[in-house]
This record gives C-alpha cells, structure tokens and sequence, in this order.
C-alpha cells in the first residue's frame, strides 16, 4: 500500500483594505503561501451579502493582491468575509481566514493649508495632500481629489493659508458637482495665473457650484475665452464676493475676467458689478483694477 502525504496550503493575508464610497474594487495583499495553492475561494457573511458582496469559488490565485469586487453603491461599514486557498492538483484546501472589507466614511472637507501648485499624491484615496503622509494640501490637489470623488457629496475646499497661489498650469477643471469652494477673503488670498495661464475652469457637467472669497488674478489665454474663469457648467454656478483683476485674453477669446459659456446659470454677488448673466453672455466687470479685458 502506497500512502500519499499532501501539504494543506496555507496563505498568509497583509493589511484589511479599506475604500471610499463609489469604489468598485479592493486590494487584498498576501505575503506568503505554502502548498502551492493556485486557486481562492471568498465566503461573505449574510450582511455582506445583502449589500452587494458576492461569494467566490476556486477562482485563479495569481499574484499578491487579490483583487476584491466592491459594490459601488454598498453604504460605509465594515464588511466580513473568510478566505481559503486551494490546490487544483491534490484537492488540498487550507483552514478558513477572516478578513474585512471597510468602506470609509466620506470625507466633507479638504483643507487647503500650503499656498503652493503641486498636485495631488494619490487622486481619489480621500486624502489631500501632495506625497505620501506629508499633509500638504494645495489647491490644486484639493481640486484633484474632490474630482475623484465624485461618490462623496456635497464636498468643500477651504483655506488656512493667504497670500498668492501662483499656479504652474491651469487648475484642472472643476469635474464635479455639489462643491463649495471658500477662500478667507478676496483681500486675503490670490490665486494667480502669473500672466501665463488660465485660472479656473468649470466643467459642463457640474452643478451647485460655489466659490467665494478670492481674488483671482493675471490670468492669460490665447484664442480662448474667460482668462480668469471659464464657466462651461449647464447647472448652477454661484461665484460670491470674488474679485478679478490683471485677466486677459490675447488675440481674441471672450471674457478677460469670467467667459460665461453655458446653458446654465450663473449667479454673481458682491464685490462685482452684475448679480447675474444670461446664458451664452461674456462677462465683465466694471469694478476691477486694472480692467479685465479682451484684446
């Protein structure tokens, strides 16, 4: 009589992932494994279950991480499941190992607190800032990770800093709707183009956009409209106590200031001249100093 002793393979599991709302997957790193297993099954509790999670059987183990299939609309908690690996070729299956799923709470607010241009480290990860574990959060990477988030609203952007934000490049646009931009005062804080670049810039498929509280400053385009802000947006865009002043737009293009090109509809309030604009209208504006303009 011939007996066969086969390994029971073993997997050993790392770090429990934990995503953002909106996510459709999750990483599950492992570090080793013994018994030459090439196949996992995942078990999901019942309260998994209910909220999207679905079970998985003899699935191909390549490597490290395991790829997790999130439910999108799955609600913030943490979410349990039990592991086993497997080997095709003796049949051998492991001991069972408990792991989580968490989905994060969403964030509410980015801080900006760094008057840099740097972009953000890791877009969508929920946190702003400009390297791995630094904390510095600049416009730009505020911006960047709101966009990605697109699961989390509403959303704000504030400011603990002043003085000017020269930028390198125009800000990306504003992809997102439900966001509150809110600078520390238009006599406080610039966000300049550096007579280079185009500010800011509104996608068409936001709405509830606000922005208050800044100056925005020496904004340049060619052959483009609105050197300060672009507004593309077919929903609601408020701007409130914003100054603009230095814009230009070179050798045609609408709007020095704000080029307000859109169905939408945007609203303006103090310190500027007009409360509102009609679609597809140039803005411009009579209080700023040295004038906004197009030529």
């Amino acid at each position: 009589m011939v007996l066969t002793y086969n390994i029971v393979p073993t997997i050993t599991l790392g770090a429990n992932p934990s995503v953002l709302p909106g996510a459709t997957s999750a990483n599950l790193p492992y570090s080793a494994t013994t018994g030459s297993p090439n196949q996992y099954s995942i078990d999901y509790n019942a309260a998994a279950n209910t909220a999207g999670f679905v079970d998985v059987t003899n699935a191909a183990l390549t490597a490290s991480p395991i790829v997790l299939t999130v439910p999108g609309a799955a609600a913030s908690g943490t979410y349990n499941a039990t592991l086993t690996v497997r080997n095709s070729t003796t049949g051998c299956v492991s001991s069972s190992t408990a792991f989580t799923v968490t989905i994060s709470n969403c964030p509410t607010a980015f801080t900006v607190n760094n008057t840099g241009d740097a972009a953000d480290f890791a877009p969508g990860n929920g946190v702003c800032e400009t390297a791995a574990g630094n904390g510095v959060c600049t416009l730009r990477a505020a911006i960047q990770e709101a966009n990605a988030l697109t699961a989390c609203s509403p959303l704000t952007i504030d400011f603990s800093v002043n003085g000017t934000i020269a930028l390198g490049s125009t800000l990306p646009f504003i992809a997102r709707s439900n966001l509150t931009i809110t600078g520390p005062g238009a006599n406080q804080l610039t966000v300049s183009g550096n007579n280079a670049v185009q500010v800011l810039q509104i996608n068409a498929a936001t709405s509830n956009i606000t922005l208050s509280g800044l100056t925005v400053a020496n904004g340049r385009v060619v052959n483009s409209p609105g050197a300060g802000l672009v507004n593309f947006s077919n929903g609601t865009v408020t701007l409130n106590n914003l100054a603009f002043t230095g814009n230009r737009t070179m050798t045609g293009g609408d709007g020095g200031a704000i080029s307000h090109d859109a169905t939408g509809t945007l609203t303006l309030r103090a310190p500027t001249a007009r409360d509102s604009a009609t679609p597809m209208a140039t803005i411009w504006f009579a209080t700023v100093t040295p004038a906004n303009r197009t030529g």
